[in-house]
C-alpha cells in the first residue's frame, strides 16, 4: 500500500456501519481499518475469479443456466449432468482454439527446392 491516503466520507445506512463496527471489534481494529480490508478482499476476490475464468474458460453461471435447462422437476440423471458438463466444457475449449482467416489458404505442396541453379536459355 502506498503512503499516499485519500481521505473521504461515505454515508452508510445505521444497521450496516453497526455490522462493520461488529466486525472491527471481532476483528480487533478500527472501522477504517475494517472497511479497508473489506474493499480490498472485494477487488482480489474479484480478480481472483476473472483469472480463474480466464484460465479454465467455464463459466460457471453458463454451466448452471445449462442444467436449469433441464427439467427442474424430475431429478437429473447421470448422463444429464455429463450432457451439460460436456456442452460447457465444449464451449470453453471452443473458445480457446484460434482459427485461421477464411482467406487464409495453405500453399500447395510442391516439394523440396532444387538446389542447384536453373540454365536460362
Amino acid at each position: 500500500m502506498t503512503d499516499e491516503i485519500y481521505r473521504s466520507q461515505f454515508r452508510l445506512p445505521y444497521p450496516l456501519y453497526e455490522q462493520l463496527k461488529a466486525a472491527a471489534d471481532g476483528n480487533r481494529r478500527s472501522v477504517n481499518a475494517e472497511l479497508v480490508a473489506r474493499v480490498e478482499e472485494s477487488f482480489a476476490s474479484q480478480d481472483r475469479s476473472s483469472a480463474a475464468k480466464s484460465v479454465f474458460g467455464v463459466n460457471k453461471q453458463l454451466l448452471l443456466a445449462g442444467s436449469e435447462a433441464l427439467d427442474g422437476d424430475k431429478p437429473v440423471t447421470r448422463a444429464e449432468l455429463w450432457e451439460v458438463i460436456g456442452q460447457a466444457i465444449t464451449h470453453a475449449l471452443s473458445s480457446q482454439i484460434e482459427t485461421p482467416p477464411d482467406n487464409a489458404k495453405p500453399k500447395p505442396n510442391t516439394g523440396p527446392k532444387s538446389r542447384r541453379p536453373r540454365d536460362k536459355k
